[in-house]
């Protein structure tokens, strides 16, 4: 039986070999163009995305890993900041918890 971190970190190495979008995060940070997210599809079919599109394909491809069912534990896409600079600059990152049924939350990361 494959556990669930093994549906989850099978999904981050897809979306490590995948491209950071730098281009758009700096349009959208200067309003050159609107703040849209990508569907995990759209992710998959362009290979490239900003850190939310790579936490909604990770959990995504997790699922679809597993059959199609939910695993046997909670994945949940996380928005905040990773730290108090990051909160005072307005930055936000996006990331993957991985809350099992038994044992401690796990962070990963799906931003290549």
């Amino acid at each position: 039986m494959t556990t669930p971190e093994e549906f989850l970190g099978e999904a981050i190495v897809e979306s490590h070999a995948m491209d950071y979008d730098h281009e758009t995060l700096v349009a959208i940070r200067k309003r050159f163009r609107p703040d849209t997210w990508q569907s995990p599809r759209e992710t998959a079919e362009s290979r490239k995305g900003l850190c939310r599109d790579f936490a909604m394909f990770a959990i995504a491809r997790a699922w679809e890993l597993c059959g199609g069912l939910p695993p046997p534990a909670e994945l949940v896409l996380v928005c905040g900041h990773l730290s108090e600079a990051q909160r005072d600059a307005d930055v936000w990152h996006a990331w993957v918890e991985l809350v099992p049924g038994n044992g401690p939350k796990l962070w990963a990361e799906a931003t290549p």
